[in-house]
């Protein structure tokens, strides 16, 4: 048993009639769907896949929609990231001719329906949809579906490695002393 005075200076050895909750102790949940929202958008927005590469050009967007829910949780200094979040991002791709004129544009949609912290050691389902489906449109989508989705993929990667790295600035040093 330790004297007074001596010990972790989590303790709390006093009767606290505030009932505070010292150095996020007992629990502490904090919302992070929108700084969620901020990342995804910065990771995945606007983001060339394919620049010229078989006559191919395709680049993401905008990250339409974020939904689900995003928090970290924080239970005796320990920091435990959850998360269950589908995204859409639209992309954008256009064919060439060898004279650099543009042949076709299409429009298309990713579809991540599920990212889940129960599953975060697991690649998510990536579902790519172009509008025009005619054989163009095929080409673009495979094109996005052999060069893209790893990219997206890896940045899913970031995005959930970043959830406790970048979340553990929440606590600050009083709550850790």
């Amino acid at each position: 048993m330790a004297k007074y005075g001596e010990g972790d200076k989590r303790w709390i050895v006093e009767d606290r009639p505030d009932g505070a909750n010292v150095h996020n102790w007992h629990w502490s949940e904090t919302d992070c769907l929108e700084w969620s929202k901020n990342l995804l958008s910065k990771l995945l927005a606007d983001q060339t896949i394919l620049s010229g590469e078989q006559n191919l050009f395709i680049k993401t967007k905008k990250v339409e929609k974020v939904e689900g829910e995003a928090y970290v949780n924080v239970r005796k200094g320990k920091i435990i990231p959850g998360y269950e979040l589908s995204v859409s991002i639209n992309w954008q791709g256009e064919e060439k001719d060898s004279d650099g004129k543009s042949v076709l544009v299409a429009d298309g949609v990713v579809e991540i329906p599920y990212i889940s912290d129960e599953n975060a050691d697991e690649d998510p389902d990536v579902r790519v949809i172009v509008k025009d489906e005619g054989p163009i449109g095929r080409r673009l989508k495979d094109a996005f579906l052999e060069k893209g989705k790893n990219f997206v993929l890896e940045q899913i990667r970031v995005y959930v490695d970043a959830m406790a790295v970048n979340y553990e600035r929440l606590i600050t040093p009083q709550q850790l002393e």
